[in-house]
């Protein structure tokens, strides 16, 4: 492959002899000018290398910053201190900016125009501090004679390019202008290698051994390219490229012409072959017309005997649609009062469900005041036979006096606990005379659904519920007229209470009417003897009251 170069000189052929085995490099192009045309590092940038561009032209800084993004491009001008220089520019030849005033003069004698600038200025050292970090391996200045300016401000000691390229003659010239600066670069240990007529090259004495590389002119050996050629070359084939893509396209065209030419031709062919079977089916069609007609005339005598018999056939089908239509209402109708009656009859049964759960419930709560009645009872029991205790020790021996003040005080307890024990007895007598009146009225829904197929069983469940429930209200409502009684009944209790009843009066007036009341009221006097030791509060009731009564407690008890 060609080594296509873009340097004025071949400056870039003779140092890619030198160093193009290393692969990858770093490069400082000090004057770099323009980023291809006469450009010493391009060919070593398209390479793969990579180094710090000096151009102090701010019309090159876009150009520099768009094709050379792995470069530092840095747009100052090189010298021999930092601050501020003034660039002499002349704007219609290319590369011949200088900042020596002789240079600009000279330009200006020959009648160019030129454009005075202030650039800022940066020392190599102070360029190199910043951005460079390993070996630099060729530093090519070209300052149009400002190069001794540039020399003075780079320490070779401590930057030790391999190679130097410096421009050497005076701007726009063959007379050279070395001897003014060589001594910079020698006095550092760097050795002249070649003069190609426009540039020395310098090899520092630690790779000597680049001299006898760079000591000889570009040559065919070199088997370069200048890139203008290059680019023409590039173009031809491209031409070329583009004629073959065109010669291509026709002979693709022209081979579809043929192919299109071939169809057509099977085309004709075939269209002949479809103009004789036309012309034979023509025929065989007049045929078959012929016979149609025939055919046709010969059904439409027969369509006219059947007319006749499709009327008579479409009114009987009329009729027969009359009647299903008027079957098919009957049913819809059959159908809406049965679904209604599955209706009526699912609301029944979830009414009668919740009756039954609503019975349940009432008969429980029947059950738990059965039992706490019972338990009052007990109760009363108790109070009545510690009264009886009480009285009996009280004749025994007490004293009078502790035998009043004792009296006094559990009279009192007791009538409060015959109040309590009244109270509680009328609350339970209203709760049994709710529970009947619920009975009641649940009997009396029940007899409502006489058209239901539940009856009988309801009406059962409400007899068999109601008389017990009537006898336990019965015995209810005497319950606190029992216990006045038996209290009224005992002599000794009289005695004791009723000289103390006259300290109140109104306490004294109600008991009064209690036992006047009890006293018209008609005892039992011949008791069951299955029921000789009755309770006295039942003791008054007629003998079927009792049974019914112990009848009631026996069930609970058994249950």
């Amino acid at each position: 492959m060609s080594f296509i170069t873009y340097a004025q000189n071949f400056e870039d052929v003779i140092l890619w002899r030198a160093l193009g085995h290393l692969g990858n490099g770093f490069y400082i192009d000090v004057g770099a000018n323009d980023p291809v045309e006469h450009s010493v590092t391009k060919a070593f940038y398209d390479a793969g290398w990579h180094g710090i561009n000096v151009e102090p032209l701010p019309a090159y800084r876009g150009a520099f910053a768009n094709q050379r993004p792995r470069d530092i491009n840095l747009a100052v001008a090189a010298g021999p201190e930092n601050g501020e220089l003034v660039l002499f520019d002349v704007p219609d030849i290319h590369g011949w900016a200088s900042p020596e005033a002789a240079v600009a003069a000279a330009h200006q004698a020959s009648g160019h125009t030129v454009a005075e600038l202030r650039v800022p200025q940066r020392t190599l050292d102070s360029i190199c501090s910043e951005y460079v970090h390993g070996e630099i391996h060729f530093l090519k200045i070209d300052v149009e004679g400002f190069e001794e300016a540039v020399l003075r401000g780079i320490d070779l000691e401590r930057w030790r390019p391999w190679i130097l390229v410096i421009e050497a003659t005076v701007p726009n010239s063959r007379v050279t202008n070395y001897q003014i600066w060589e001594q910079l670069v020698t006095s550092h240990r760097y050795r002249f290698a070649y003069f190609d007529g426009l540039n020395r090259y310098y090899v520092a004495e630690e790779h000597a051994g680049l001299a006898e590389t760079i000591a000889i002119q570009p040559n065919v050996f070199d088997a370069f390219v200048p890139w203008q050629l290059a680019r023409a070359a590039e173009g031809a084939l491209a031409q070329e490229a583009a004629r073959q893509a065109e010669y291509d396209a026709r002979e693709a065209e022209h081979e579809a012409h043929q192919q299109t030419r071939a169809q057509l031709g099977a085309v004709e062919a075939r269209a002949i072959q479809v103009q004789q079977l036309h012309d034979a089916l023509a025929r065989t069609l007049t045929a078959e017309y012929d016979a149609h007609v025939a055919t046709r005339q010969a059904l439409g005598q027969a369509y006219a005997a059947n007319t006749v018999t499709h009327d008579a056939l479409t009114q009987e089908y009329e009729a027969h649609s009359s009647t299903r239509k008027a079957l098919e209402q009957e049913y819809s109708a059959h159908a809406l009062s049965r679904q209604a009656l599955e209706q009526e009859y699912s609301a029944h049964a979830l009414s009668r469900q919740a009756l039954e759960q609503e019975y349940s419930a009432h008969a429980l709560s029947r059950k738990a005041l059965e039992q706490e009645y019972e338990a009052h009872a007990l109760t009363q029991k108790a109070l009545q036979q510690e009264y009886e205790a009480h009285a009996a020790s009280r004749e025994a021996g007490l004293s009078a006096v502790r035998d009043k003040c004792w009296l006094d005080e559990h009279c009192a307890q007791q009538q409060a606990a015959l109040d309590t024990a009244s109270a509680e007895l009328s609350q339970l007598h209203a709760q049994l005379i709710a529970s009947d009146a619920w009975a009641k009225s649940m009997e009396a829904a029940l007899s409502a659904r006489l058209g239901s197929r539940y009856r009988q069983i309801g009406g059962r469940a409400l007899r068999l519920a109601r008389s017990p429930i009537k006898e336990l209200a019965r015995v209810s409502r005497g319950a606190a007229r029992r216990a006045v009684t038996w209290l009224a009944s005992r002599e000794s209790i009289r005695r004791l209470i009723l000289p103390r009843l006259a300290r109140y009066p109104k306490l004294a007036a109600r008991v009064t009417g209690l036992v006047a009341q009890v006293k018209r009221v008609p005892m039992a006097t011949a008791p069951h003897a299955r029921h000789a030791l009755v309770d006295p509060r039942v003791a008054h009731l007629p003998a079927s009251a009792r049974k019914v009564f112990f009848d009631l407690k026996h069930r609970l008890s058994v249950k």
